[in-house]
């Protein structure tokens, strides 16, 4: 039986298909790519904005007329059941539920299945980056944002628990490790365990060449934490770190924590510890009741910043949230043409973040060869670098000089 995968949104999703993957592998399941016939489509969604919701609606039509067994898990599932029952699937399993898809697949297809294959080398999926969710759930209560719904309280992993799943992944030959979860700043928060600890248990891995964290929240970016991280060789400094807002009237109306100054002191702190590190972040744009002022001054700070990449979301009215019933609802057309204005600002800084890279020499971990020949891989600080050479550097950490760089990424050549 041949399974696809489709995941949607966050790394804790791709973390999430990646430890189902690997189960219907040792169960004795075929993994198939998203472009190769499948008997059963898994669609792990995301919900937090529309967008999202008709991307799950769309795989689902799609997986319909190819004739596949249709398994819709995670956020769409758990935050709009009224919408799910409207769709035409076989198997439908909330947040709660999704890691139970294995066993429910087994039981069904137990006839067609090939011999257990636990000995076999299930981590085939990928072997260069693992990702290692280790949060769950949030607990703030940010006025836009579904994800209590649809994931709940945080939730950790014991870091006994951690170091098992590592140890797998080093086994497997995995060189970087990224620790996920949808709000890292709060993990151990209710078992006693702090975040700092497990990125230096991991670290200290000797199989693990590299560490990164998927994403934080400004609020976790104090000196003591980032003296730590400034001293594990592994760690990586690229930074995700969500703004939301440049302006603080909206920051406040959005319930986040923190001020635009507080967000930029936690920036030139980061900046203070860390070589050439890369900061990236989330925005919101057009939030209800954000006027042009708001946009402007927020255009002006996210200028100010000089993040490496910005990703920019029209801000997406969700059931059930604060903000949705908000006044001030600002139009698609506004909306649209202020992405548009912010997504020129923040490419200019993306462009000048990577011409300030040519000239160094930097450690990439290559992992994969693209379709004209060349070998694209990652540095620490996350940008992608192409190098052509007639050696077999996959999955392997090289030497590279920059070269040049576009709006694309970095071209380098391998130096002793």
């Amino acid at each position: 039986m041949k399974v696809g995968f489709f995941s949607l949104g966050c790394r804790v999703n791709c973390a999430e298909s990646e430890s189902l993957k690997r189960q219907l592998l040792e169960v004795g399941f075929d993994i198939v790519s998203k472009e190769e016939a499948m008997d059963i489509c898994v669609i792990n969604s995301c919900s937090v904005t529309a967008t999202s919701d008709k991307k799950t609606r769309q795989l689902v039509s799609r997986a319909n007329r190819k004739g596949a067994f249709v398994a819709l898990i995670g956020c769409f599932v758990t935050a709009f059941p009224e919408k799910v029952a409207a769709l035409r699937i076989d198997l439908a399993l909330s947040n709660k539920e999704k890691m139970t898809l294995p066993g429910l697949l087994r039981q069904r297809f137990a006839g067609k299945l090939k011999a257990s294959r636990q000995s076999v080398g299930a981590y085939a999926v990928c072997k260069t980056r693992a990702f290692l969710k280790i949060q769950d759930g949030c607990n703030r209560a940010c006025a836009y944002c579904i994800i209590p719904k649809a994931r709940g309280g945080s939730c950790s992993k014991r870091s006994a628990e951690i170091k098992a799943e590592l140890n797998g992944f080093v086994a497997a030959g995995f060189k970087e490790v990224v620790l996920v979860g949808i709000n890292l700043l709060l993990y151990g928060c209710e078992i006693g365990e702090k975040l700092i600890d497990v990125i230096e248990m991991v670290c200290a891995s000797p199989g693990i060449q590299r560490v990164r964290l998927s994403s934080l929240e400004p609020e976790a970016m104090v000196v003591a934490m980032l003296k730590r991280l400034a001293s594990q060789e592994k760690f990586c400094p690229h930074f995700h770190i969500s703004l939301q807002s440049g302006s603080n009237r909206t920051l406040k109306a959005m319930n986040r924590c923190y001020t635009a100054e507080w967000y930029e002191e936690s920036i030139h702190r980061i900046r203070d510890l860390f070589e050439n590190p890369a900061i990236t972040t989330d925005v919101i744009v057009g939030f209800p009741g954000e006027t042009e002022e708001d946009f402007l001054e927020s255009l002006a700070f996210i200028g100010k910043m000089k993040f490496a990449k910005v990703h920019i979301f029209p801000y997406s009215k969700r059931p059930g949230t604060e903000a949705a019933a908000m006044q001030g609802q600002v139009s698609s057309i506004v909306k649209a043409e202020r992405c548009k204005r912010l997504a020129a600002a923040s490419q200019n800084s993306q462009l000048a973040f990577l011409k300030n890279m040519v000239g160094k020499r930097e450690k990439v971990l290559f992992e994969n060869v693209a379709q004209d020949g060349a070998l694209k891989g990652y540095t620490a600080n996350y940008v992608r670098v192409s190098v052509r050479s007639e050696k077999d550097l996959v999955n392997r950490l090289v030497a590279v000089k920059i070269l040049d760089a576009n709006e694309d990424g970095c071209f380098g050549a391998e130096v002793d």
